[in-house]
């Protein structure tokens, strides 16, 4: 039996953006049209001649009603801007396999070009063809970490989703509705006074306020009648295609690739941002991105932290304005409905790139343009050379450039090492502020309701950087952190943990203790490296 439900009307979808866009235009081009006569009327009215009021009024009325009509009618359609990589039938057979044959079995036709993107994405679109995509082109686009961490069943099922819209004619409508958002965003900006903009004649600057009052509330409040409307249809296309997903691959595999998705995006949008990142500002780039995501996604689990995401994504409520049903209400309507076939066997969706497509390599290459650095200054090597080399250096480096600040205040201590050991001992003593003032001037401008906090902060951060440089000093190793809030070293056969014993003794006497006792190992280690102190520091 068929799950597939009825999909809202693409005619009344598009009438309903149609209206708004309409009464838009007519509400903007009555006000425009309603300012024109008002300084000529306010002129005629008066006893005798006022030249500032009639400055005023007129730039008041002339210059926003002219903003107004250029915002209306210089309305920019958006360029179709290809999402990624074009993949081609020869590079992936088994990819274009399946998607005929999902096509063929949902009744519609299969996208014609299909893109792999760098980012946990899997999206449908139609180029060109105006208003109501004549004449356009399908467009199919798949990131590359959902083909590395997906099954086939998973894929299926994903890819089946993607081709309901097309099949309910959702791709058809992107033209008017990005016609309408941009009318909106043209309006804004139009009206918007620039803030970098040098100041003018007051007249000029006044009208240009109401402009922009104008502008917004205009924006505002058909942005929000256009969103009321037309995002709870949005839903209801998001759930009809989770249905033909459920008909195409089974219920259970549509379920489980729908909760993996939810779960996916943040967590490698987290893992760049706090692995892949860092080691690319220090001049590396991982060449095994896709393997050390999943020893990410692995210690992430057994923290506990990846249950919390899990958990936290199954309890979000859908909002009045969102594009796509919470993840709790997709899987309502999933169980609630028959399901179409038993899933397909769990291999992984990697096994379907079959052709000439390197995955791994490419994905390498777009992640490091995405972060828009050269690759001319950025090294490639496995996670293992990146921590083995490219972190204990940083380390080192960022731990002597703290010391450095601090050494006029400390100049016997002349070691990493030795900095560490003097530091604590200056926390122990009282005197936090002045050595954090020291590393961070800034801090004196921190109101002074929030500066214990702030300096509470700053000094865990000062501990951290100058343990961790010890550390290295002292010729600790330091193991792939991968997933850890921290760096994770191994000191003498001990697993050392610096990020959890800096908070803990900055919160506790036994985050002290713990912290005194690690103080006393470091503070004479084997090979300390004097610091390389500029001249101009040894004086005050």
């Amino acid at each position: 039996m068929s799950s597939r439900a009825p999909v809202p009307s693409v005619a009344r979808r598009a009438a309903v953006a149609v209206a708004v866009l309409a009464a838009f235009y007519l509400t903007t081009i009555a006000i425009a049209l309603a300012l024109v006569p008002v300084p000529v009327i306010v002129f005629m009215a008066m006893d005798h001649v006022r030249p500032v009021a009639i400055l005023a009024v007129a730039a008041c009325c002339w210059i926003p009603a002219g903003l107004l009509l250029s915002g209306l009618f210089g309305v920019k359609p958006p360029r179709f801007s290809e999402p990624g990589l074009p993949l081609r039938r020869e590079q992936a057979p088994a990819v274009f396999a399946l998607l005929d044959e999902l096509a063929a079995a949902a009744k519609t036709t299969a996208p014609a070009d299909v893109y792999v993107s760098a980012m946990p994405e899997l999206f449908v679109m139609e180029t060109g063809g105006g208003l109501f995509g004549t004449n356009s082109r399908r467009v199919l686009c798949i990131g590359a970490p959902l083909l590395a961490t997906s099954t086939v069943g998973e894929l299926r099922s994903m890819l089946a989703h993607e081709l309901g819209h097309y099949l309910g004619g959702d791709t058809r409508l992107s033209g008017v509705m990005a016609f309408t958002e941009g009318a909106f965003r043209s309006v804004l900006e139009a009206t918007e006074r620039n803030a970098f903009h040098d100041a003018g004649h007051w007249s000029i600057e006044l009208a240009q306020s109401v402009a922009g009052g104008i502008g917004k509330g205009l924006v505002k409040l058909f942005a929000s009648v256009y969103l009321r409307l037309t995002r709870p249809m949005k839903r209801r296309q998001e759930l009809a295609a989770d249905l033909l997903s459920a008909d195409l691959a089974g219920r259970d595999t549509a379920i489980r690739a729908l909760e993996n998705v939810h779960v996916l995006g943040p967590l490698y949008h987290a893992y760049l941002a706090s692995e892949v990142a860092l080691v690319i500002d220090a001049g590396a780039m991982p060449t095994d991105l896709l393997a050390g995501f999943e020893r990410f996604r692995a210690r992430i689990a057994e923290r506990g932290e990846l249950a919390k995401l899990t958990d936290a994504v199954q309890k979000a409520e859908t909002d009045p304005f969102d594009t796509h049903p919470a993840l709790a209400e997709r899987v309502a309507a999933l169980r609630a409905a028959p399901d179409g076939r038993p899933g397909v066997l769990d291999a992984s969706a990697r096994t379907m790139l079959d052709g000439s497509f390197e995955l791994d390599a490419w994905l390498v290459d777009a992640t490091l343009t995405s972060f828009e650095r050269s690759q001319a200054r950025v090294e490639k090597m496995p996670w293992k050379e990146i921590t083995n080399g490219v972190v204990p250096r940083r380390v080192a480096h960022r731990a002597r450039e703290v010391a450095g600040l601090l050494h006029p205040r400390m100049p016997h201590a002349t070691t990493v090492s030795a900095m560490f050991a003097a530091v604590v001992a200056g926390f122990e003593s009282g005197r936090t502020a002045e050595i954090v003032a020291v590393a961070e001037p800034n801090v004196a401008q921190v109101p002074v309701y929030q500066q214990h906090e702030v300096i509470a902060e700053l000094a865990g951060r000062l501990l951290l950087v100058l343990f961790e440089g010890a550390l290295v000093e002292g010729g600790a190793e330091i193991e792939e952190s991968l997933g850890e809030p921290c760096l994770v070293f191994r000191f003498a056969g001990d697993t050392v943990r610096p990020g959890s014993i800096a908070i803990g003794a900055m919160r506790d006497d036994a985050g002290r203790h713990e912290l005194a006792r690690w103080t006393a190992r470091l503070a004479t280690p084997p090979d300390g490296m004097p610091l390389a102190v500029h001249p101009s520091q040894t004086a005050g």
